[in-house]
């Protein structure tokens, strides 16, 4: 999926004008050491109608199996990530309707949704193991 697809969770292939991020104050959350992103892009794509996208490809993204999502010894990694990735649009959602009190229905309701399958993810991941 694209950016056209509204799909803006991770970090990678984004650039943003940093007068934009100070004028409405969008900076990562405290704590999150995982999932930090999921809020940061919310906020940052859902509060302008302001985007481009460029069709060619020029960032390389690297799988670093030393890193924090990628090392298979962090004791119930998936379940903690689950639980920031919610909190970190519960958040988002806060953090628009202090931007702008009219938040569209539809980014209420996907956000939502989102809140909820990770929540269950999260409640029955041992399950699925």
């Amino acid at each position: 999926m694209s950016c056209k697809d509204n799909v803006v969770t991770w970090f990678h292939a984004k650039i943003y004008k940093v007068q934009f991020l100070k004028e409405k104050q969008i900076r990562f959350l405290d704590g999150l050491r995982t999932d930090e992103d999921a809020y940061f892009n919310a906020v940052a794509w859902n509060s302008t109608n302001n985007r481009g996208m460029i069709e060619e490809v020029l960032y390389i993204w690297r799988n670093n199996k030393n890193s924090i999502t990628r090392k298979e010894s962090i004791k119930d990694y998936f379940s903690n990530s689950y639980m920031n990735y919610i909190r970190s649009q519960v958040e988002a959602l806060k953090k628009l309707f202090e931007i702008n009190s009219e938040v569209p229905n539809i980014l209420i309701t996907n956000t939502l949704i989102n809140v909820y399958y990770y929540y269950m993810k999260a409640r029955f991941y041992k399950l699925d193991e």
